[in-house]
């Protein structure tokens, strides 16, 4: 199972439009950091609250894990964009996300675990985007 998604979550773009950052996993992205520096963050992770487990869930239900995602990102005082995960081939629905700026790997672990996710994707400027287990 587990192989099974990491091959999904590799054949995924993590997409900040207002950005314009388009990421994925083992690659750097020069554009995002660019935004790193401009915000003075180092380290940033890409977090979804929808669909725990990897499992469909309705989208009302997504939509409130995804607020309450913001708000804990808020509360943290955290920079943060809206981003979608979105599958190369389309098989699973665009997942709402955010970047997150200036977040320690062991916090998005955290924060992926508290919202029943597989994994988070973090990384820090010029290095490679990495998946990363809950």
């Amino acid at each position: 199972m587990r192989r099974e998604l990491e091959k999904a979550y590799r054949a995924t773009t993590y997409e900040t439009p207002l950005l314009g950052l388009k990421l994925r996993i083992g690659e750097t992205s020069p554009p995002l950091d660019a935004v790193l520096r401009h915000f003075g963050a180092n380290d940033w992770a890409f977090i979804s609250a929808a669909n725990p487990r990897s499992e469909l869930t309705d989208p009302k239900t997504n939509a409130s894990n995804h607020q309450r995602l913001r708000q804990q990102m808020q509360e943290g005082g955290y920079l943060f964009f809206e981003g979608y995960s979105i599958a190369d081939n389309r098989d699973w629905p665009p997942e709402s996300s955010l970047l997150v700026l200036g977040i320690d790997r062991e916090t998005a672990i955290g924060t992926g675990r508290a919202f029943r996710q597989n994994a988070v994707v973090c990384g820090s400027a010029e290095m490679p985007a990495e998946l990363i287990w809950c």
